[in-house]
């Protein structure tokens, strides 16, 4: 059986964007997004106390083909809902302050946005949810996987959310109508204030959920 606690993303102290490319940098957000929704899915609902066992994310592709599409709030399994109808271009572009590129690797459940380098900065977004249903208890699960010291809680968003930041990489994580979003911006044109764009994409994905 697998301990959870090692799922919880590690990651260098610091990233230079200097160095690194920023589809480079988004890819591995998404890959760390996608290990905190595979250990949503899998934790939830085990009432036998036994520790989840969970597959090792995929690094190199992204996995749609075998995915169950995410049910949309009051559909009754009639429609759906995917990641970048939470969080379209434009207003990404908006929050961000620059032109973006919808990244390849995107799919129903992951909406990644690349704006390149502009004066040494990488911009982009990564917008997440969950291929399977979710509630708060899957939220917890997820948070359980990481240093307590880099989490804390956030009102008035979803059903529960809470705020993750590791340094290099940070998130606004959130459930809602048993979806489960993860939200993370990497630079913004104007201003260093991240955590509120993290969070003006997130309160937006859940006025529309």
């Amino acid at each position: 059986m697998t301990d959870i606690a090692v799922l919880a993303p590690r990651l260098p102290a610091k990233v230079n964007p200097m160095n690194v490319q920023p589809k480079r940098v988004l890819a591995l957000v998404a890959c760390l997004t996608a290990a905190t929704l595979l250990l949503a899915a899998c934790g939830g609902g085990d009432e036998s106390g036994s520790t989840p066992t969970v597959a090792p994310a995929d690094t190199t592709a992204a996995t749609t083909a075998e995915a169950p599409e995410t049910t949309a709030p009051g559909s009754s399994g009639s429609s759906t809902i995917t990641a970048c109808e939470l969080f379209p271009q434009d207003e990404a572009e908006a929050i961000i302050g620059a032109p973006l590129e919808l990244i390849a690797a995107s799919d129903d459940y992951r909406c990644s946005y690349d704006g390149g380098l502009v004066d040494g900065e990488l911009l982009g977004a990564l917008l997440s949810i969950s291929p399977t249903s979710a509630d708060a208890s899957d939220l917890a699960a997820a948070r359980g996987a990481l240093d307590p010291a880099t989490t804390e809680d956030i009102e008035g968003l979803g059903e529960a959310a809470y705020y993750w930041d590791a340094g290099a990489v940070h998130s606004v994580n959130f459930v809602k109508n048993g979806v489960f979003v993860i939200v993370t911006v990497n630079e913004l044109v104007d201003g260093d204030d991240v955590r509120a764009a993290e969070m003006q994409i997130a309160l937006a994905a859940s006025a529309r959920l």
